[in-house]
């Protein structure tokens, strides 16, 4: 089987607040749990892909 590829044609992006059950902890945390962000791909032939993660100020990029 060899992998194919397509272009991509948009990625799109939605947050979402969802409220916990209980209070969730671990080091270095500095803001509650609770918000999430999904990621849609679509390439150029129509196929799509979905994603999520949590959406915390400290994962990534400047915020640390």
């Amino acid at each position: 089987m060899t992998a194919r590829t397509a272009p991509i044609a948009s990625v799109e992006t939605l947050s979402v607040a969802l409220p916990t059950r209980r209070k969730h902890y671990w080091t270095g945390l500095t803001e509650s749990i609770g918000v999430y962000l999904l990621v849609k791909v679509t390439a150029a032939d129509g196929s799509v892909g979905w994603g999520e993660s949590h959406a915390l100020k400290d994962w990534g990029g400047d915020g640390g």
